[in-house]
C-alpha cells in the first residue's frame, strides 16, 4: 500500500494505492495517532481498507 496524502489541521485527504489500484483516502491526525480509510473500485473489484498509526 502506498499513501499519497496531505493533512491540514487534523484532516487527512488524498489517495491510497493498493495493488496498483487507486482509492480515495480520508482520515484524521491527532496528537499521538493517525487513522485513515480508503475505498475504490475498478471494472472487476470493489475494495476498502484502512490504517491506524500510533506514536
Amino acid at each position: 500500500m502506498t499513501i499519497d496524502g496531505t493533512f491540514s489541521d487534523k484532516m487527512v485527504t488524498g489517495s491510497a494505492f493498493f495493488n496498483k489500484r487507486a482509492a480515495a483516502l480520508k482520515g484524521q491526525v491527532g496528537a499521538s495517532s493517525a487513522v485513515g480509510v480508503f475505498h475504490g473500485a475498478d471494472d472487476a473489484t470493489a475494495f476498502v481498507g484502512g490504517f491506524l498509526v500510533e506514536r
